[in-house]
């Protein structure tokens, strides 16, 4: 038989020890807490405060767009030919009717030279036979074919004339010119692109707002566009244009705005930060920022009284465990209420 117990009692023996050890150790842990929430509570609370201030408010949408030329093209030519001369550089400022580009007319003039002479004399034909039908030499019918093959030859030589005067490309409008994709010598064909020419003075910005917002924007808002090409660098300009109708898969309308650009910084293309400015709201309470954050660890509790319509005092206390903190904010910063002469409400973030 004490053979058999001897087990019993050790087994009998070792939970005792354990049960022992898990109570020390739950014993020791509570009194650590207690010590912790005692130096918590006695610690030093930092407050500051700060006074709130009535000022102008300006409503802001924020949306992101895309900046795009006035006006934008490719240029190149309506007629085939061989390149004469360049007259610009990469990346030029231009007027409008500057000459970019001379083809070689060599062609076209001994084309358009010979559709000329072909209405001369289509000209003359018809004239006589005006005269001959006038003395009934020839009939009405041979007038009238005399007269077609004149207009036939004038329309000829016009298209010729016309098609000899686009050897000589010129710019459409002012602007700022790209690179181009030209060389002399080199034979170019309708539409083949020669240099990219953009109108940059002023410069549009397209963006898109979210449908919640079309009762509040208006042609004529302001709005402020600032563009990771110059950072801190914000560019001024106004809504022109809202589109009659919004976009079925995102339910969104587009907006265009326009930014004056006289100093050539903006280019189309560029990234825009769009933040439209809604009319001006005023007599509005500011508080600081750093007073609403909320980050992580961190509770703050602001106290705030007005005093006077467009006046307040807060209050704020940093690094607050609300659980700890509450009866601390209330003794302490009682007493700098009462100090001060005000009552005061708390609001917990």
């Amino acid at each position: 038989m004490s053979q058999h117990r001897k087990p019993a009692i050790i087994i009998i023996i070792i939970l005792l020890f354990v049960m022992g050890g898990l109570f020390a150790w739950h014993q020791v842990r509570n009194q650590m807490a207690a010590s912790a929430m005692a130096a918590t509570s006695n610690a030093p609370i930092v407050i500051e405060h700060s006074s709130v201030k009535s000022q102008v408010w300006h409503p802001q949408i924020s949306a992101i767009g895309t900046f795009i030329a006035q006006q934008g093209i490719s240029v190149t030519t309506q007629v085939a030919g061989v390149v004469q001369s360049i007259d610009f550089k990469s990346g030029d400022y231009v007027d409008q009717g500057t000459k970019l580009i001379q083809l070689n007319p060599t062609v076209l003039t001994a084309t358009a030279a010979q559709s000329d002479a072909k209405y001369r004399i289509a000209l003359a034909t018809y004239q006589r036979n005006v005269t001959l039908a006038k003395e009934k030499a020839i009939s009405a019918q041979d007038l009238e074919v005399s007269k077609a093959n004149m207009q036939a030859a004038k329309a000829q030589s016009d298209e010729d004339e016309a098609n000899l005067s686009e050897t000589t490309i010129t710019a459409p409008f002012a602007g700022r010119l790209g690179i181009r994709q030209i060389n002399i010598g080199q034979l170019i064909q309708p539409a083949d692109n020669i240099v990219s020419l953009q109108s940059v003075d002023p410069i549009l910005v397209d963006f898109s707002l979210p449908e919640v917002y079309i009762h509040r924007i208006q042609t004529g808002d302001q709005v402020l566009v600032s563009t990771s090409a110059y950072p801190g660098q914000t560019f001024s300009g106004k809504i022109t244009a809202l589109n009659s109708t919004l976009n079925s898969d995102t339910r969104t309308l587009d907006i265009r705005a326009e930014i004056p650009n006289k100093n050539k910084l903006l280019l189309p293309g560029m990234y825009a930060d769009v933040k439209v400015i809604i009319p001006t709201k005023s007599n509005v309470l500011t508080v600081p920022q750093m007073a609403i954050q909320y980050r992580r660890l961190v509770t703050r509790f602001l106290l705030c009284k007005i005093i006077k319509p467009c006046s307040a005092t807060l209050i704020w206390v940093n690094n607050a465990d609300p659980k700890l903190l509450l009866p601390v904010v209330y003794q302490q910063v009682n007493l700098w209420c009462q100090w001060v002469g005000i009552n005061y409400k708390t609001v917990q973030q």
